[in-house]
């Protein structure tokens, strides 16, 4: 196979825009001969709830009130004292 899209275009019978996205990265992963497992792993990664969101927020609102730094003399104690680690 010299590319993706002739290989998409033998195994599915359609285009690169006909296909879903399913379609796509199972495609792209036989074509990088990759196991499917990667796929699913990636699948499980992006559905996961970020652990650190509350962390981030509290981070990017001490930015936004210090003018774009991250710590003043008053922001350390801030973010020790606000913010329960999980």
């Amino acid at each position: 196979m010299s590319n993706l899209q002739e290989y998409i275009k033998k195994n599915y019978q359609k285009g690169i825009a006909e296909c879903s996205n399913e379609e796509l990265y199972i495609a792209l992963l036989n074509y990088t001969k990759l196991a499917k497992s990667t796929y699913y792993d990636a699948l499980k990664k992006l559905s996961r709830e970020d652990k650190y969101k509350g962390l981030k927020t509290l981070i990017h609102n001490i930015c936004n009130k210090n003018h774009g730094r991250y710590f003043s003399a008053w922001s350390q104690s801030t973010v020790i004292s606000s913010f329960i680690w999980p």
